[in-house]
């Protein structure tokens, strides 16, 4: 699939996802503010790697703001496991670099190089019934970004199941850095948004999860 990417310097697209119709629902709001503040509280202990892999020369600087799309850091071919430190504990996701190259590299660069550690989830919606919890955002309030978007990439092999996790966006083609994680099968947002990997271990604190609580840090292995 192409990718187009518009640097910060053009229309800077973010996300803030609203649940409408009982929670079934995304009604995406665009917004052209940009990325500025955040929380620093990190995780010391996060690493990605093995050593001597792309990913391990990621510098976790906790940058958050970038001029583009990060270069390939990822083997398609190879696995890559997310370890998600929150302040209710820890969600293991397994992710799908081969049915979604361009959204695992996006997702593994940003996690490696820090710049989720010490961000909220902004936007939990369980009422009235189960549905997203949504991060990433460093402003904090759902109009956040990396300062770049990117293109879709919707595969029918991943599909909105429980413990699903996708980006969220602004409408097509408008991926940044925010993500959110399905509580429930959500069929209706199959296709709209780039699914790119399901939780293994941890939808027990992903339930638990609510607004205002902390992604302390994301670590990535690969094998």
């Amino acid at each position: 699939m192409n990718k187009t990417i518009f640097p910060a310097a053009a229309l800077f697209v973010a996300l803030l996802l609203a649940a409408c119709g009982g929670g079934g629902d995304l009604k995406p709001t665009p917004t052209d503010a940009p990325a500025t503040t955040a929380s620093s509280s990190g995780s010391t202990t996060a690493s990605c790697g093995p050593t001597g892999s792309a990913i391990a020369a990621i510098k976790r600087e906790g940058k958050h703001a970038f001029a583009s799309f990060p270069e390939r850091v990822i083997d398609p071919n190879k696995t890559y496991t997310a370890k998600m430190e929150t302040s209710r504990g820890v969600i293991t996701i397994q992710l799908d670099a081969k049915d979604a190259p361009n959204t695992v590299n996006n997702f593994v660069y940003l996690s490696c190089e820090g710049f989720y550690d010490g961000l909220n989830f902004h936007r939990v919606v369980k009422t009235p019934t189960p549905f997203v919890i949504q991060g990433g955002d460093p402003r904090g309030d759902g109009r956040g970004g990396p300062g770049y978007i990117f293109n879709d990439e919707v595969s029918p092999n991943i599909r909105h199941d429980a413990g699903v996790i996708s980006m969220a966006n602004s409408g097509p083609n408008t991926n940044g850095g925010q993500f959110f994680i399905t509580l429930a099968a959500a069929p209706n947002l199959n296709d709209k948004y780039n699914a790119f990997g399901h939780v293994t271990a941890g939808m027990d604190v992903a339930n638990a999860i609510v607004q205002g609580d902390k992604i302390l840090a994301v670590s990535i292995t690969e094998s």
